[in-house]
């Protein structure tokens, strides 16, 4: 799983993400409101980019403040 940490989160916001992801059936996208993040879970055998998901949130309006990859390497900027 990835772990994403925004500015803020609100209704909106949760709408905006997931329709963002809705068409990828090999990803699961939860939400959290309280804590302000978004846990990215894909399917067995498929693998994230920190860089992709970074790009998609900051095209939405939703620039993470923190991304959080499986393996613990933690980003604080755009990953390169």
């Amino acid at each position: 799983a990835m772990v994403v940490t925004c500015n803020e989160m609100c209704g909106g916001c949760v709408k905006k993400i997931e329709k963002r992801f809705a068409e990828d059936k090999g990803l699961v996208v939860k939400c959290d409101i309280p804590t302000k993040t978004v846990a990215f879970q894909p399917a067995p055998g498929r693998a994230l980019s920190a860089k992709g998901i970074w790009a998609a949130m900051d095209k939405i309006g939703k620039t993470p403040v923190r991304l959080v990859e499986a393996n613990g390497t933690v980003h604080s900027k755009k990953p390169q």
